[in-house]
């Protein structure tokens, strides 16, 4: 049995794999092709995959994260619109950094044969191989992901990646719950859409706060968009920095870690000097 892949050189094997192969794929393309994979060998716990299922993985990874750009911004735009779809868009860049984190890891939930695969790297052959197991009551998304995220000892420092325990105030699939099942939340305020102005001036104010330790987003403090959506800009930057820090040159991580469509309205950067959210009155 090999021995186990570090973290940081996991990440560079998964983008090393990505040399000479395509990045683009059709929606849906990891999960129906690791589905056909397992159907194939009749079902067998652990099978051998070739170097471009295996970076798949790592796109899938990229393309969550890019999600998770996305979705912060939907979720500053919506302040004044909505503050509810700005929560729900706001937990949800938080879970996109988390599933980004997770396939990295080579963790996939695959929802039409109900199984979770697991890759593995071989530590001295550079050997892919993935590890099927069923997906039950302990697999529910919105906890499990950020589990294995959590149990990485690289990413279980920060306090940034706390498990995502629900029936407690401070957490975050608890402030997401009571956005989506909890009945007359009310808090309807005018229509009134934020001017690219006003995006602007909300995400360079994001972008300047730090905060020590980073607050939970709290249900009884529903909505709480301050700390719902500082703590996910700082997982997403989170993760393009620990990337930067570890790959380096990478041709791929270089041409997809600032998306076009995110240069207008963000650059990534986040304050020297961390403050407490109390200093600054939030």
């Amino acid at each position: 049995m090999s021995e186990p892949v570090d973290f940081s050189r996991r990440v560079k094997i998964a983008f090393d794999i990505l040399k000479g192969k395509t990045a683009r794929h059709e929606p849906g393309a990891l999960s129906e092709t690791l589905a056909d994979r397992f159907t194939k060998s009749n079902r067998q716990t652990e099978i051998e995959v070739e170097p471009d299922v295996a970076a798949m993985f790592t796109t899938a990874s990229v393309d969550m994260w890019m999600r998770a750009v996305h979705s912060f911004l939907v979720s500053a735009a919506l302040t004044k619109t909505s503050p509810l779809w700005a929560s729900v868009a706001g937990y949800y860049s938080s879970h996109y950094t988390i599933r980004a984190y997770a396939h990295l890891l080579g963790v996939f939930q695959i929802f039409r044969i109900k199984m979770v695969a697991r890759l593995e790297i071989a530590s001295g052959s550079g050997g892919f191989s993935c590890k099927f197991d069923s997906k039950d009551g302990r697999h529910r998304e919105h906890g499990f992901y950020w589990k294995v995220v959590n149990a990485e000892n690289v990413l279980a420092s920060s306090q940034l990646f706390v498990r995502n325990i629900n029936g407690i105030d401070a957490s975050d699939c608890a402030h997401r719950e009571k956005a989506n099942y909890q009945d007359h939340l009310g808090n309807f305020p005018e229509f009134n859409p934020f001017t690219k102005e006003d995006l602007k001036v909300r995400l360079d104010r994001l972008s300047q706060i730090g905060f020590s330790p980073p607050q939970i987003p709290r249900a009884s403090h529903f909505p709480d968009l301050d700390n719902v959506q500082l703590i996910a800009y700082h997982r997403l930057v989170h993760f393009r920095r620990n990337l930067d820090n570890i790959l380096g040159d990478s041709s791929f991580w270089r041409t997809t870690r600032d998306p076009s469509w995110a240069k207008e309205w963000t650059r990534f950067q986040l304050p020297e000097v961390e403050n407490s959210l109390s200093q600054i009155g939030i």
